[in-house]
């Protein structure tokens, strides 16, 4: 589904340093997967991710989801191919105060001006148990809850792959099992690729892969 070629990524600090952050990788990511990229802080994970999703564009090589180079696509063909093809979970929530849950799980749909269909919305809500929160607003939820509100919107319009950026960072233990364990019925049951970040050695028993980064390179790429 994803591959990366020759992947660099390089920055200047205080505009004179250049520092490299990705340094030269390649690999291929399987359809149904699930890939958690982890390594110790610095290492380029997140920088990494934002690459492969293209949220971030390299500074040298190519990354190819099915086969087409995102960084060749056109402005409108990197907006559907971000609202048709990929979701991504954030570390924060990023949910909008002013709606109630349903609405911001629906907002993706909203954003295309697609027919909310609510049979599948609530199959959605289901899914990641927050269906008794439909009309509930972000402010009276907590962290989890949140979290799986998050989860549930980049679902709704049915991605192939999933990006998580260390998602369960701002959860306890307990609610960021929790939320793995989420993350793997989604791979299981929807068939989701999923990509995720995390700097918790505890979660990598639900991956089927594990990449670990250090020094901006791929130090072990293990698949389990």
């Amino acid at each position: 589904m994803i591959s990366c070629v020759n992947l660099t990524k390089k920055y200047l600090e205080n505009n004179k340093n250049e520092i490299t952050v990705i340094d030269n990788i390649s690999l291929t990511i399987k359809t149904g997967e699930f890939l958690i990229i982890t390594g110790p802080s610095g290492s380029g994970k997140t920088t990494f991710l934002y690459l492969l999703s293209g949220l971030e564009t390299p500074s040298i090589g190519n990354v190819y989801f099915n086969k087409q180079d995102i960084n060749e696509m056109s402005n409108k063909q990197k907006w559907q191919f971000r609202q048709n093809e990929i979701g991504f979970v954030f570390q924060n929530y990023h949910l909008i105060p002013t709606l109630n849950v349903f609405d911001n799980v629906c907002l993706p749909l909203l954003i295309k001006n697609e027919k909310i269909d609510i049979e599948k919305v609530n199959r959605i809500l289901s899914l990641t148990k927050i269906l008794d929160k439909a009309k509930s607003y972000p402010e009276q939820l907590s962290g989890g809850m949140q979290q799986r509100v998050a989860i549930a919107r980049s679902l709704i319009h049915e991605p192939k792959v999933v990006f998580g950026d260390e998602p369960t960072g701002n959860l306890d233990k307990n609610k960021a099992e929790e939320i793995m364990q989420l993350f793997k019925k989604i791979n299981q049951e929807l068939k989701t690729t999923i990509v995720l970040v995390t700097h918790n050695l505890n979660h990598l028993t639900y991956a089927t892969r594990i990449i670990e980064l250090a020094n901006a390179r791929i130090i072990k790429d293990v698949r389990v």
